[in-house]
């Protein structure tokens, strides 16, 4: 068979195919048989690439939701694969440009504005007795990218968030902006109403700037500084208890479902977010790399 499959320049597997063949129905085994697909699809018709180009260009749907929908409705079962290939070849696809990126912005100096954010829920398993559900809130200083301060909560209400905003007030001064995103505990979904937090803001008279909505990166400083996090941290660190991730408390304070670590001067994002959960800061001030 090797000789046979060097004279001839056909591969040895082929050959060994071609027996097999010839053993099982002699001399018809071998003649060629058509690749054509034992069930034929029908053809589309006309009038339906028309209703898909047609609800393409009034809602912008993209195929799998324009085959769902032609199926729910009982218009026509297509699959969403077949509509990408109408797009492409009716040039109603969607470009294959990227989106160009917003504007950069940066205040002139500090304290102009500083963008908070809550990251979390983190489960720290205390030891076999369970879990313990954690969220950390962040302040970051828009011109310098300083962490001006980070604190581990085991809730999200709005009142811890004030005392400790109050402590970065004090050691930081009161900046004239402070942007958050559209979530509890910032903002309520009713319009013109104030929460507890933007009323905190307003008796301060410290202008409460929100993100566009379903837009995160308008928060990216602080959003970079997760991501700082998670990697330097979050992803190295097992914690076993509710005090190993946390820093230590001042000792006038008795509270036990926060800790304290207020930096005014912490270091960059890297700097800051190593130090401050692996070496455990209890409020003293690190200096920028």
């Amino acid at each position: 068979m090797e000789t046979a499959s060097r004279e001839s320049g056909v591969p040895r597997r082929s050959l060994y195919r071609w027996m097999v063949c010839y053993q099982e129905t002699g001399i018809d085994g071998l003649i060629d048989r058509s690749r054509r697909p034992l069930q034929l699809r029908p053809t589309i018709p006309a009038w339906v690439d028309k209703v898909a180009i047609t609800v393409r260009l009034l809602t912008y749907w993209n195929s799998k939701r324009i085959s769902a929908e032609m199926a729910r409705r009982q218009i026509y079962e297509v699959g969403h694969t077949y509509i990408d290939g109408l797009f492409q070849a009716r040039g109603c696809s969607r470009g294959s440009v990227p989106p160009r990126s917003g504007p950069r912005y940066e205040r002139t100096r500090p304290n102009e504005l500083w963008h908070v954010d809550i990251k979390g829920p983190f489960f720290i398993n205390l030891s076999g007795r369970g879990y313990i559900k954690t969220w950390i809130v962040g302040l970051v200083d828009d011109h310098f990218r300083f962490v001006i301060g980070l604190r581990i909560l085991t809730e999200t209400k709005a009142a811890p968030i004030l005392r400790w905003l109050d402590e970065c007030f004090e050691l930081c001064g009161r900046p004239l902006q402070l942007m958050s995103d559209n979530g509890l505990p910032f903002v309520v979904w009713m319009p013109g109403m104030l929460t507890g937090f933007g009323k905190r803001l307003r008796d301060l008279h410290i202008q409460h700037l929100r993100t566009q909505i379903s837009s995160p990166w308008t928060n990216g400083k602080i959003e970079a500084f997760w991501a700082v996090l998670q990697q330097e941290v979050l992803d190295r660190k097992r914690f076993k208890s509710f005090a190993e991730p946390s820093w230590r408390l001042p000792p006038s304070s008795s509270t036990t479902t926060t800790t304290d670590s207020v930096a005014c001067s912490a270091g960059s994002h890297r700097a800051s977010a190593t130090t401050a959960l692996l070496s455990r800061m209890s409020g003293s001030r690190t200096s920028p790399l």
